[in-house]
């Protein structure tokens, strides 16, 4: 699976969608018949343009749900494959602050609203598999310690005694 790319790809459009906007609000009072029209046909395309991002989006984020599902149950976070996930994570935090402060034309508002959603679940996921990563990796820090560990196994069993009396 070759998810930077693809993911790399849906960041691109979006960004270049958001671009858009600008062009399309100096339309928004056209003097001629001509002009109205070439403005509404800018908005059809932006709102058909938004509506497919919307569609691909939501089918990486099935595509990271499965990551995250499959990781989980595998057990291994570790793999070379989530190495650059961070790299994905600030890229797609960066689609997200660009869509907030963006204005979008008032008659795709809506689908910009539903796209922003969809972006923000795609890096939860992201964001998930990123924690699940850095987790497999981190190199722990052993103590060395003093503590009589017949001690401690005699307070866990006494506390778990007196659990089952209070409960």
């Amino acid at each position: 699976m070759d998810y930077r790319n693809i993911s790399m790809q849906m960041l691109f459009s979006a960004m270049a969608l958001v671009g858009n906007y600008a062009e399309a609000a100096n339309h928004v009072k056209p003097v001629s018949q001509f002009e109205t029209a070439c403005n509404y046909a800018s908005l059809v395309k932006i709102q058909e343009t938004l509506i497919q991002l919307t569609i691909g989006w939501k089918e990486l984020d099935v595509i990271f749900s499965e990551a995250v599902r499959t990781t989980l149950k595998r057990g291994d976070a570790s793999r070379q494959d989530f190495a650059r996930i961070s790299e994905l994570v600030h890229a797609v935090r960066g689609l997200e602050s660009a869509l907030a402060t963006s204005t979008p034309p008032s008659d795709v508002v809506s689908a910009h609203t539903a796209f922003r959603r969809v972006v923000a679940g795609v890096r939860g996921r992201l964001v998930q598999l990123e924690n699940l990563h850095k987790q497999a990796v981190a190199v722990h820090a052993y103590v060395d310690t003093g503590i009589n560990f017949e001690g401690l196994k005699a307070l866990a069993d006494h506390t778990s005694a007196r659990m089952a009396i209070i409960a």
